[in-house]
């Protein structure tokens, strides 16, 4: 497995999670996110890939009348994948 190293900025009490989560397992901070990613972005990014990568106009759905159903069930799919960030298989 290839692997590059990114830089990341976060608020200190996510830092401060990370760190007491990370110890707790006996794990590194950087094996924590690797793990929480590969779990959870695979599926974002199917949920994401739904939307145009360049939207018209058209493509464009405000919360607005009958497409707030639209905005909604998109949200409740990214609720989902966060939800089962750690759900087994």
């Amino acid at each position: 497995m290839t692997t590059k190293k990114v830089s990341l900025t976060l608020e200190e009490s996510l830092v401060a999670d990370l760190v007491h989560v990370a110890a707790r397992l006996g794990i590194s901070r950087s094996a924590l996110c690797s793990m929480i990613l590969a779990q959870s972005l695979p599926s974002a990014r199917q949920v994401v890939d739904l939307i145009p990568a360049s939207p018209t106009p058209q493509d464009v759905v405000r919360y607005r009348g009958e497409s707030e159903a639209i905005v909604e069930e998109r949200m409740e799919s990214l609720r989902r994948v966060n939800s089962d960030l750690f759900a087994g298989e």
